[in-house]
């Protein structure tokens, strides 16, 4: 009789260790699949910049002020992709602002800020609105 109840003891605990553990494994997937289109999207920013900072401003000097770039201005002034900056849940976007500064004469480097539905960068200032999904 004790044997029948330590086995079902066991086998219970044994269940439910197991499943903790799988959930466990499943929320470190989808944080990393998370992670890695929250990367992609800093990335498409980082290639968009490149092509629209030497356009709005080729030549930088470091005494000069620098621009505050926001998602926006990045849609609708620099033509980029607005579905780049769409979210994992296929239906909103993220917002992104990019703090420039001309490190030498002609050379821009920046910092990518995006805050999404269920992600903030550490320090993220809500500089703009964000963009409207498609009616």
């Amino acid at each position: 009789m004790k044997k029948k109840i330590i086995i079902s003891v066991l086998l219970v605990s044994l269940i439910i260790i197991g499943s903790i553990l799988f959930v466990n494994i499943k929320n470190n997937k989808i944080k990393e699949q998370n992670k890695k289109r929250y990367e992609e999207i800093k990335n498409d920013i980082d290639t968009e910049l490149k092509r629209y900072m030497y356009v709005i401003a080729p030549k930088c000097y470091p005494e000069n002020g620098t621009p505050l770039i926001t998602h926006r201005d990045l849609v609708y002034n620099g033509g980029m992709d607005k579905e780049k900056f769409l979210d994992i849940d296929k239906k909103s976007y993220c917002k992104a602002y990019i703090k420039t500064k001309c490190i030498e004469v002609g050379t821009w480097d920046w910092d990518i800020m995006i805050s999404c539905k269920n992600y903030t960068d550490d320090g993220y200032v809500d500089w703009d609105k964000e963009l409207l999904p498609n009616k």
